[in-house]
């Protein structure tokens, strides 16, 4: 996950959310949200939220 965050930040993406843990969402989730070089918005995710 933090490679592909990374990669899309050496593309051009624009961070919303940085990687990395984000308890307000859930105790378990560990992703970011980026817009691509489009203006797509994408969140990126390791692993599932239960």
């Amino acid at each position: 996950m933090d490679a592909a965050y990374a990669s899309a930040m050496a593309q051009g993406a624009t961070t919303i959310r940085p990687a990395g843990p984000h308890l307000d969402i859930a105790p378990t989730y560990y992703g970011c949200v980026i817009l691509d070089p489009d203006g797509a918005k994408l969140e990126i995710v390791a692993g599932t939220m239960h």
